[in-house]
């Protein structure tokens, strides 16, 4: 809907509970990827967007309560495009990757991870002009996943243009 109120969101994912999948693990399966082309037709009403890879698990109230995620996206209800990580429960990490998604336009985004479980990015297809080193566990399973959570305003639709996860 376009219309939600604050604090309200969503998240869609697959490669998990059977329907959709089995889950990428890292360090055991090839390298992979998730690269989505998404829309968000008004930025400043979005709490939370993120995509990218979490850890297998049923979906948390708070992106910060995941075991382990690898993602891009927006906090705090700004234009910054942030790498955000989460490694076995600790605190997320934050690194503004010096790109801003812009109302109404659409971004690629890609995650992909390689068969050592280091994650990479790429935003509109180049790497970003600021990154953030980061590696999964051996044996973590993974799913590719996209999270929007309204601010105090509404953040109005999030179109996902292109979804696709797979090898590398």
């Amino acid at each position: 809907s376009d219309v939600c109120s604050s604090d309200l969101g969503y998240e869609v994912f697959s490669h998990f509970l059977g329907a959709t999948g089995k889950p990428f693990i890292s360090q055991v399966s090839p390298a992979f990827y998730f690269e989505a082309k998404v829309e968000l037709t008004d930025v400043s009403g979005t709490d939370q967007f993120h995509m990218g890879f979490r850890r297998a698990e049923l979906c948390r109230p708070d992106f910060e309560d995941y075991t382990d995620a690898a993602s891009l996206g927006l906090t705090a209800s700004d234009a910054n495009v942030n790498i955000m990580t989460i490694l076995n429960n600790a605190a997320t990490t934050e690194t503004d990757t010096g790109s801003d998604m812009v109302d109404a336009t659409a971004m690629t985004l890609k995650v992909l991870v390689s068969a050592a479980g280091v994650v990479t990015y790429e935003i509109d297809g180049a790497t970003p002009s600021t990154v953030a080193t980061f590696t999964f566990d051996a044996g973590d399973p993974l799913i590719p996943f996209v999270r929007v959570v309204n601010d105090t305003g509404t953040a109005g639709a999030c179109i996902i243009h292109k979804w696709d996860a797979g090898y590398q």
